[in-house]
């Protein structure tokens, strides 16, 4: 994962070569909307980087409207079915689904006329719903997974025009987060368990994930 910011470092190198006089609003002008991708898994398995411990924003999509205050917003949806047979005799069938959105305001800083310096905050909300079915010789056992829960927290980040309408970003974020989680277990034989707790969550995201934004 580290490989993909070589790349955006070398990048950022450019900054340093002589660009003449130039207006920062050539590159970043205050009424402008973003839309951004998140290009790290397509880096990665690019240049082939190994993966990391270390928390990667799971946002894959970002809207920004820039004006005095740029409003922010992230959007994450997974969903994912699959069957396997994880231990050679019992069938397994899991279902997940994930969304996750956050939202916020940010300032921005120009530093140079290709770089710019945004930081703020975000609120976040989240929903995941997941399921295991397990069928083999004991009969079938159901286990379900269901969490809701929010949160908040500072952002700081870089922007580097490679063109006018195109830029490269990332972020660095620390987000608190409560959710509630439910799990319930169903079984052919015996009576269904039922648990739940309330998680809280302190995520610190460096910055590990790449945005491709273009410019309207």
């Amino acid at each position: 994962m580290s490989k993909t910011f070589y790349l955006f470092g070398a990048f950022l190198l450019l900054q340093i070569i002589p660009l003449g006089a130039q207006d920062t609003s050539v590159y970043f002008s205050n009424r402008r909307t973003e839309i951004g991708l998140n290009i790290t898994g397509v880096l990665a398995n690019f240049l082939n980087a190994e993966g990391s411990n270390l928390p990667v924003d799971p946002y894959l999509f970002s809207l920004k409207v820039v004006r005095k205050n740029t409003f922010r917003l992230g959007l994450n949806t997974k969903l994912k079915k699959f069957s396997d047979f994880s231990d050679g005799f019992n069938q397994r069938t899991v279902r997940e689904q994930t969304f996750q959105v956050r939202a916020g305001v940010e300032r921005r800083i120009a530093m140079h006329p290709r770089l710019l310096v945004h930081w703020g905050g975000d609120i976040l909300a989240e929903v995941k719903n997941n399921r295991v079915e397990s069928l083999g010789g004991f009969g079938q056992a159901t286990l379900r997974n269901n969490s809701a829960g929010g949160g908040l927290g500072p952002v700081l980040g870089l922007q580097f025009a490679l063109t006018r309408r195109i830029t490269l970003s990332t972020e660095a974020a620390m987000y608190f987060m409560a959710r509630r989680v439910r799990e319930r277990q169903d079984f052919d034989f015996g009576p269904p368990v039922d648990r739940s707790r309330t998680e809280y969550v302190f995520n610190p995201y460096v910055p590990s994930s790449l945005y491709l934004n273009i410019a309207f």
